[in-house]
């Protein structure tokens, strides 16, 4: 008897996206189950099914991947987008990447910096699941000296349209000159991923943010030599931090 499994956990299994984000896939009508549109959440198929994503072959199996990769501001960090902006997967170094492998987390239109790529269905949830507090470390240029009072307010933290927003860690790092004029370098340290939260909180106090660039997503550290645009595979010591996360992450109390 062919084994029936969820569409969503699939493709989970065959490294696509987490299961609540094959939900939004399968939601947007970007899979076929042997040619047919599949949209209804929850619809088993068999194992053995020719499932398609946008088009491309999805099979269980592949051959593990996970790798670094700096991002470039000026790129969206999903496979499509709908107004039609550049995206990652459009770079030279990640054409080439087999189509399940996707950006763990996100960085905004103008961000730049380290994001994990991975066809690891069950390391992408870790990493990015609400329930997992992993720390995610940014460099925040502002266009403004960080007067005492408003870092106070953000190192309190305080109300969004979305909700209580406050930094796990946020520290001026130094001043710099701008010009003619200066401002701060930041170090913010997040363990949530909601939407440009960072930029919103600047905003809310009155500063300008001129560049962002996340450098370390838990241990992971943006390489150095690393250049934008450019992907490098995980090392040995990285990948057993990460297979570690996989084993050992524990959800918030």
């Amino acid at each position: 008897m062919t084994t029936q499994l969820r569409l969503n956990v699939f493709l989970q299994e065959a490294g696509v996206a987490s299961r609540r984000k094959s939900d939004e896939i399968i939601a947007e009508g970007r899979v076929t189950v042997n040619g047919e549109v599949i949209t209804q959440l929850g619809t088993k198929i068999p194992s053995n099914a020719i499932v398609c994503v946008d088009k491309k072959k999805i099979t269980l199996s592949h051959k593990p991947l996970t790798c670094l990769f700096y991002k470039p501001k000026g790129f969206i960090t999903s496979r499509n987008d709908p107004q039609g902006r550049p995206i990652i997967f459009d770079i030279p170094a990640l054409q080439k990447l087999p189509h399940n492998v996707q950006s763990i987390g996100r960085l905004d239109f103008q961000s730049e910096g380290l994001l994990i790529l991975t066809n690891d269905g069950d390391l992408a949830y870790k990493l990015t699941h609400p329930k997992f507090s992993l720390p995610k470390v940014y460099y925040v240029q502002v266009a403004q000296i960080v007067e005492p009072d408003k870092l106070a307010l953000l190192q309190k933290g305080f109300m969004l349209e979305d909700g209580f927003a406050k930094p796990y860690e946020i520290k001026i790092l130094r001043k710099q000159n701008l010009g003619q004029s200066y401002g701060h370098l930041l170090k913010i340290i997040l363990t949530e991923g909601r939407n440009r939260l960072i930029r919103r909180m600047m905003q809310r106090v009155g500063l300008t943010v001129l560049q962002l660039k996340r450098v370390a997503i838990g241990e992971i550290i943006l390489p150095a030599h690393l250049k934008q645009g450019n992907i490098k595979p995980v090392n040995e010591k990285e990948s057993l931090y990460l297979q570690k996360i996989k084993k050992f992450s524990s959800p918030k109390s």
